[in-house]
């Protein structure tokens, strides 16, 4: 019977309890009850509502796909909670056009990100290859004297490796790991290095496309230009958890981010959508400090001290005794932009990473929001691809810039017209032009073209159309419509020359047993019921005798 949020209250006992295995129960309280507190209050609102509008299709007797995707995709109602609700009331749900509603938005999502999803690989070095090394990467980019320490030779011609000294950054705080090549020292024999990972051994692996030879020194060189990308990236991701923290508060919590030589992505704990105003004005707060050419800077030091300078931690990561700590500091206002735990590459001066472009706001899970973000040259090449597209779009339109927006609203708005007078040119001749019909009984079975091709949605709307003027016209008859593999089935049902039995008439029920005969599912309410049959083509003169065996 509880209706308001409680979960929060609890966090007092949470943390007595686990305060000393999890400090962030503590210190990130307030972020945390606001998450709990908007889950909670969604939830609710979600539940209620979709309890209301699948109540008010009940009572209407009408519970059509379009609604039970609906109470699915926005308010999180399992498609067969709703199917076993409304079968309850004696109400079907059409489980085929669901499915295919939600082919469709999958397909919406995947083209509504910038770039599909990538994650860290998570294929580990063999255990074996775990020799320690120093490495050096923070302040080198190359080592002319590396020792292969170990090469561990897979089927496939590629090669796990460890070298010592190693300038190549492991995967690791969601940033990728880098990329370069080997050159042998003797022969200028050269092996790419395509991966470097974290082993079982706490050591650094290298994965090169060919063989490496255990023992032999190696110039290592990493991919400057790769690394410079990742590091303006990872620089820029930390601005951006910043700005976040500016526009929507504290209570914003790192979920998640990646970080590679072209593009960045952050997951962040928001119960909404950005506002246009919003994303605009965490983009210009990361541009202002860009454009500061602010120093960063990275010290080592005791967990304690990075404490005491309120340095960012993500929730639940365990940390050592001594930690990385990174930081932005405006020296006009003697004031810190951010201070992260991070032990991944940065820039040294934040104008590098000049423009800052948010290219994509989505939600990945409840309560949890994803940016994804381009800084630096991967910035000005996304830009100039824009450019190119609107200069196409504007000769296509033959219009100026400064117009596009005007004239591809009053097309679609055209198109919205067209749409609405083809659907009803569709449905017009099905009236005029007399169907095939089959009549035994009261029963009468049209077989009408198919004049819609594959819209489904402008088929259903046909049949229905049809069916509403059949009965309308002749309402002592049941009528059955067959379109391909199409069937409808309406009734008077309020019409006391009809029975079936020693019930009223329901056309839902009716149709149900007879798409059983041949092999296929629907039904509706009492008035009209739609469904579809195993096969294209069906024998108007076995549906007439099948449903006669039915209503009698």
């Amino acid at each position: 019977g509880i209706r308001e949020p409680f979960l929060s209250e609890l966090l007092g006992v949470l943390e007595t309890t686990l305060g000393s295995a999890y400090p962030d129960l503590a210190s990130k309280r307030k972020g945390i009850s606001t998450v709990l507190s908007g889950e909670e209050e969604i939830f609710s609102r979600n539940l209620d509502r979709g309890i209301e509008i699948l109540q008010a299709h009940i009572r209407n007797g009408t519970l059509d796909s379009k609604a039970v995707f609906q109470l699915y995709d926005t308010y999180g109602f399992p498609i067969d909670l709703t199917a076993s609700i409304s079968s309850d009331s004696n109400v079907s749900v059409d489980l085929v056009m669901v499915e295919d509603l939600m082919k469709e938005q999958r397909k919406r999502s995947g083209a509504g990100v910038a770039w599909k999803h990538e994650a860290i690989s998570t294929e580990s070095p063999p255990d074996h290859t775990g020799s320690p090394c120093n490495f050096t990467g923070y302040s080198n980019l190359e080592e002319p004297k590396s020792l292969v320490t170990q090469c561990y030779t897979m089927p496939n011609g590629y090669s796990w490796i460890t070298i010592n000294p190693c300038p190549f950054y492991p995967e690791g705080g969601g940033q990728v790991g880098d990329k370069g090549e080997l050159i042998h020292s003797t022969t200028g024999a050269k092996i790419n290095i395509e991966r470097t990972a974290r082993n079982s051994n706490g050591g650094i692996s290298l994965l090169a496309n060919g063989q490496p030879v255990d023992g032999e020194v190696y110039v290592a060189r990493v991919d400057e230009n790769f690394r410079k990308g990742c590091s303006i990236h990872h620089t820029a991701t930390h601005l951006l958890n910043a700005g976040l923290k500016k526009v929507l508060h504290e209570c914003v919590l790192q979920a998640g981010s990646y970080v590679t030589s072209d593009r960045l992505r952050f997951d962040f704990t928001q119960p909404r959508a950005l506002t246009d105003s919003e994303i605009r004005t965490v983009e210009d707060y990361v541009n202002n400090i860009i454009l500061a050419n602010l120093p960063v800077a990275a010290k080592t030091m005791h967990m304690e001290e990075a404490k005491e300078l309120n340095a960012a931690m993500l929730f639940g990561e365990k940390y050592g005794d001594t930690v990385r700590v990174v930081t932005i500091e405006n020296g006009d206002t003697n004031t810190a932009e951010s201070v992260e735990l991070c032990g991944g590459t940065h820039i040294e001066s934040t104008l590098h990473a000049f423009p800052f472009k948010i290219v994509s706001e989505s939600s990945t899970a409840a309560g949890t929001r994803r940016i994804e973000a381009v800084a630096g040259k991967a910035a000005l090449s996304w830009l100039e691809a824009q450019k190119k597209t609107l200069d196409q779009l504007c000769g296509v339109l033959k219009v100026p810039s400064t117009d596009t927006l005007y004239q591809v609203l009053k097309l679609k708005n055209r198109i919205k017209q067209l749409e609405k007078e083809l659907l009803t040119l569709r449905t017009q001749p099905i009236d005029s032009t007399a169907p095939t019909m089959v009549s035994l009984g009261n029963v009468c079975v049209h077989t009408i073209p198919n004049n819609c091709h594959d819209d489904k949605k402008a088929i259903l709307k046909m049949i229905q159309t049809f069916a509403n003027a059949q009965r309308d016209k002749y309402p002592d008859s049941w009528h059955v419509i067959l379109c391909g593999s199409q069937v409808a089935c309406t009734v008077e049902p309020n019409n006391s020359c009809i029975s079936t039995g020693s019930s009223a008439p329901h056309a839902g029920k009716v149709l149900k047993k007879l798409l059983q005969e041949f092999g296929g599912n629907g039904g509706g309410n009492d008035r009209f019921a739609q469904g579809k049959a195993d096969i294209d083509c069906i024998d108007p003169d076995a549906v007439a005798q099948k449903m006669q065996n039915i209503i009698q």
